[in-house]
Formats: structure tokens, sequence, C-alpha cells
């Protein structure tokens, strides 16, 4: 097997001088009138601001049902085997590089550009790093990266030496989709806040107290008596005093609170998955079916996405730091169809192999990587040709076959005589 060749570049790793002033996170409670002003800040047209929305997603990618359904889009992704190509032929050395954990890092930050809106990522193939430089710094539309998120001066990272380790993936204006899942956790949140009061007041007994307020000091030893008998609620009122509690119902509160976070939880899938049925219970093997074919229609979609940023602007990249990429290289993502087990491509090959058209030895050495001993074949192959001849030179005549040489000879018989006499 032939020593691998490491590739070639034309000048040392380029180190950026960029220096960023990051800032403090908030950690006020989210309310819709921090959403609100989270869009109008990046939407701003004359000096936008992605500082808050950063904030917005940092904040609620804490939800765990967000959280699952955000980070199983983006596995989609990076669980798919990559390969560079040229002619339909495998690049290995570039193939190489895909298998390295700073490839991965690429392919999830390319993706985040749909969840998080536009992204601007730092890639140096040489050094083998990538980083995603801070959201809440770039403002893509003027290509900038600022060096304060409130600033409006910066970094043009199109311009060099910035263009040669950099590429800004997404569109202009774009908050992504989390923006629109932020709406339903920030309801959420408050539900499931006013369900947990709910629960502290309804959800275990309260105890009611009497004190005689004729007895000097009763009031306080009641108060005490109270407080250090549990933490359940206690009231301490007056003899002959009344008092009346009107329950809501625990069972109908209960519902009223679940029912708006499971409807929350159902939106936030649609809105990351384009579906439920496959993070939540289906009620029939079809309609799960149909959410799973969703998915995998916007996982595919996904793939295609990542394939042409890699090919449109990572390709270029790869030239400019110096990599010698032929002429007509792209990389190439492998669809799902294509990712079957060892077995199950094995009995498709045979298939293929016996009913549509014979493959070449050479396929299936290189596709399985294994090796035939030929020789062996042909001998094999030889020794059952000997055998068939030998079954048939032993094989019984049957009766048949004597009847129908009898028939013919008596007709040839009575031919001859006919002819003579």
């Amino acid at each position: 097997m032939a020593k691998k060749k490491s590739l070639k570049t034309a000048s040392p790793p380029i180190q950026i001088p960029i220096v960023i002033q990051q800032k403090v996170t908030s950690e006020a409670s989210l309310t819709l009138d921090m959403w609100r002003a989270a869009k109008s800040a990046a939407l701003n047209i004359y000096q936008p601001s992605k500082y808050l929305l950063c904030e917005l997603f940092d904040d609620i990618l804490h939800d765990l049902h967000l959280w699952s359904v955000y980070d199983k889009r983006i596995m989609a992704v990076t669980n798919t085997n990559w390969t560079f190509t040229v002619d339909g032929k495998e690049h290995e050395q570039i193939t190489d590089l895909t298998k390295k954990y700073f490839f991965e890092k690429l392919i999830k930050y390319i993706i985040q550009s749909k969840l998080h809106g536009y992204s601007v990522i730092e890639v140096d193939f040489r050094t083998q790093k990538c980083e995603l430089v801070p959201r809440a710094h770039c403002i893509i539309e003027s290509s900038l990266v600022l060096q304060d998120p409130y600033m409006n001066e910066g970094w043009d990272y199109t311009e060099a030496p910035f263009d040669r380790t950099t590429i800004a993936v997404g569109e202009d204006w774009d908050l992504g989709l989390l923006f629109k899942a932020a709406s339903m956790i920030i309801l959420k949140r408050g539900d499931v806040s006013d369900w947990a009061t709910f629960a502290e007041i309804f959800g275990s007994p309260s105890r009611l107290y009497f004190y005689d307020p004729n007895i000097p000091g009763n009031y306080e030893q009641v108060c005490k008596t109270a407080e250090s008998a549990g933490a359940n609620s206690w009231v301490a009122l007056p003899i002959g005093s009344d008092m009346k509690q009107e329950s809501q119902g625990s069972k109908q509160g209960n519902d009223i609170y679940e029912r708006l976070a499971n409807f929350c939880n159902k939106e936030i899938s649609v809105g990351i998955l384009g579906q439920t049925m496959t993070t939540e219970s289906g009620s029939s093997y079809s309609q799960s079916k149909v959410h799973a074919d969703t998915e995998d229609d916007i996982n595919a979609s996904d793939r295609r996405f990542v394939e042409r940023i890699l090919n449109e602007l990572i390709v270029p990249l790869l030239q400019k730091q110096g990599f010698d990429v032929p002429d007509g290289g792209c990389f190439h993502a492998a669809d799902i169809e294509e990712e079957l087990s060892s077995k199950d491509q094995l009995d498709m090959d045979l298939r293929i192999h016996k009913e549509v058209a014979p493959l070449p030895l050479e396929h299936f050495t290189e596709k399985y990587n294994v090796k035939f001993d030929l020789q062996a074949k042909k001998e094999k192959d030889k020794q059952k040709e000997q055998a068939q001849k030998q079954q048939q030179t032993n094989q019984p005549v049957k009766l048949s076959d004597v009847k129908r040489k009898i028939n013919l000879a008596d007709r040839v018989l009575s031919y001859l005589s006919d002819f003579f006499l």
C-alpha cells in the first residue's frame, strides 16, 4: 500500500489580530417585551445589533425540550459521512480532513446558521482549527466584526488577511428559527411558574389554628407552634371568626397548565423539526411515519445546504490557504438511503449481480475490503464441472427414453420396408 502524501501548503497559518470585548450576560427574566426589543435592535437598518438577540438565544436554550429538538436537527447533519471526490473518485487526503474534530465543528456552525441566523466562521485547514466568531459582534449586512457589540466600527472580514480564513453563512436580516421559538419558551416559562405556585398553594393541605385574643401571648404561642409543625401553609384566626377558601379543583387547574405547556412544546417541535411525533408519542404508526418522513425531508434539505456551502465557500478557502485542490473537486454528503448496513448492501449487490448484470470482481474487492483467491475459485469451478459430467455419465437410463428410441427405430424400419418392397 502506497504511503499517504501530505497536502502541500503555500504559506504558514495566519494569525488574526482581533480582540473582542465580550459583555457579561444578563440574568433578567425574559418577557415578550424583551423579545420584541431584541427583534427591533437586530433589524435596525441604521445600526443593527444582535447583542440582545444572542442573550435571548443563550437563555432559551436552557429549556430541555428546545435543546433536545435543536440538538436533534444538528446531529442529523454532523452524523453524516462526508467525502471529497474528483470526477467521481474519492480524494483521500482531503477526505481525511473531513474525519477530524475541527471539521465536525465547521459542519455544526454552518447548520446553526439556520437556527441562530447568519454566522461568521473562522477555519484554518492547516492548523485544523475552527472557531465561531461571537454572533453578537457580527454585522453581516456590512461584513463587519465589531470590537464592541454596541459600536458601529470594526474589521471587514472580506478583506485580506481575514478573507483567507473567514466565511459568512446565512441570509441578511435573518433572525433564525430560534427567534420564532423564543415566544413559545417565554409563554411556557410563565405557565410553568404559575403551575408551581398553584402546586405550592393547593398541592398540600392548609392548617387552621385558633387563638384566644383574651389571653395575653396566646397568638404568639399559636404562631410559633404552627411554624415549627412543618412547611405547609397555615392560618391563625381568633376564636369565633370564620374563614372560607374557594377551591379551584386541583385536577382542573393541573389540566389547564399542562395543556398550555404541551401546546408550547408542540409548537417548538413543529418550528424546529417540522413535526411532533418523533419526539412525542403518536396516535398511530401511519401518522408517525408521515411525521418521520417530514423530518427526513428537512434533514435532507439541511445536508444539501451544508454541501453547497462547503463547495461554494470552503473549496475556494482551501485554495487560498495553499491546498492543491483539483479542478472539479467537491464535497459530498452521503444520503441516508446510501448508508445501508454491510449485510443489506451485500444482499443488494448480489441481487444485481444475479438478476440484472454481472458485477466485476474488483467491485466487491474495493467495496468490502476483501481479497479473493482466484486460483482456488478456478479449481473449485473445475471440480464442480467434473462432478456434473460424472453425474450425467452415471445417470440411469429412463424407461421413457428407451420407448422413445424403440418407436423411432420402428418408424425407420417401416419407412425402409415400404421403400424397398
